[in-house]
């Protein structure tokens, strides 16, 4: 930075130049949990991520065994209720969280791989590389809607 000649080097129309406070590391890596939105995203993802490891373990019935109890409403013995085998869907949701968990991350490694090839060379490619994992949601909703019947309790919930 030169060294102001005269009094009106240093000065702008609304006062003096401040010169920047240096920001300590350790600040400038927790930057992302100033901004709420994404501290919410960060937090929900955790989440989930404890869910699809811990989650086969803490299921409370086989997700796969077969059950008396069809088509069953939410309740304190099946929390998301039943499929129409009898199936408990809350151990299905628990034991299925980790292959969900790993698909989207393949689709977001995918779509960050299609977005840097495209670069400056091709805009067009670009819009199409930032959809790669709404569409895997989008894949994964419809085949859950398809697989399981209307009163089953399943909620599919897109991106």
């Amino acid at each position: 930075m030169a060294i102001p000649t005269s009094s009106l080097d240093a000065m702008t129309m609304h006062g003096p130049i401040a010169e920047p406070v240096p920001v300590p590391a350790a600040r400038r890596r927790l930057r992302v949990f100033a901004n709420p939105k994404a501290a919410t995203g960060l937090v929900m993802l955790a989440i989930f991520a404890v869910l699809a490891v811990i989650g086969p373990w803490i299921a409370p019935f086989d997700p796969s065994q077969r059950g008396p109890d069809l088509v069953e409403p939410p309740s304190g013995a099946h929390w998301f209720g039943t499929t129409h085998l009898g199936q408990d869907i809350f151990s299905q949701v628990l034991v299925g969280t980790r292959s969900v968990i790993f698909v989207g991350f393949l689709a977001g490694l995918v779509a960050m791989g299609l977005y840097d090839a495209a670069g400056e060379r091709n805009r067009a490619l670009q819009p199409v590389a930032l959809a790669v994992p709404f569409l895997a949601g989008v894949v994964l909703a419809v085949l859950g809607v398809a697989n399981y019947p209307v009163g089953s309790g399943l909620t599919c919930v897109g991106a």
